[in-house]
């Protein structure tokens, strides 16, 4: 398929497998060791229309795009289908940014086929974060975002992770130590340790 803007506007992971992220180590031998390789990477884009789960694409949109909830349903199926992963293990979710939004609101509605979530500088309704508390009691989270975030809120973040401790959540992790700004907390990407975690949730 061409790569060109005219007939492929939409990213997908080929066009990061020289840059960072599961891309560049699914293809680079000197990262065979890393944990990465251990799952099944699925990077959905969408739209330009939608903010995610949200129409249309503004950050405050208030209509939820449920089709978009079903599209990455049936994507986390096809896996199940032809055997790339079990449904006992559960889908593990992650993102940065919008896409760490993706993954909590996909986590939100799917948390019995939520195995984990990494959320890294993530931006959600302040007004549900009790609501999505609740709805990721047993489903294990990791936020990671910096103190300074220009783009999303660090208070917000702790406040889901204080409102999931006070629900005795099955595990909670806040981290906001050596992320200096918004675009920074991609890195953690790079990193084994963020999968690693993933693992251990899936084997407990």
């Amino acid at each position: 398929m061409p790569r060109d803007d005219l007939h492929c506007p939409q990213p997908g992971i080929c066009d990061f497998a020289t840059e960072y992220g599961p891309a560049l180590f699914a293809v680079d031998p000197k990262k065979q060791w890393h944990s990465s390789r251990k799952f099944v990477t699925v990077t959905p884009c969408c739209s330009d229309d939608f903010f995610w789960l949200r129409y249309p694409n503004v950050h405050d949109s208030k209509t939820y795009a449920l089709s978009v909830q079903r599209c990455l349903e049936r994507l986390i199926a096809l896996m199940y289908k032809l055997e790339l992963s079990l449904p006992k293990w559960g889908a593990c979710l992650a993102g940065q940014s919008m896409g760490a939004y993706m993954a909590l609101e996909m986590g939100r509605a799917i948390p019995e086929a939520t195995a984990a979530i990494v959320a890294l500088a993530p931006c959600f309704d302040a007004y549900r974060l009790e609501h999505l508390a609740r709805r990721l009691v047993n489903v294990p989270t990791w936020i990671m975002i910096g103190r300074n975030d220009s783009l999303c809120s660090f208070e917000e973040c702790a406040s889901l992770a204080l409102y999931m401790r006070n629900l005795d959540a099955k595990c909670i992790r806040l981290t906001s130590r050596g992320i200096k700004g918004h675009s920074e907390v991609g890195k953690q990407l790079d990193k084994s340790r963020m999968y690693d975690w993933m693992l251990e949730q899936l084997n407990r």
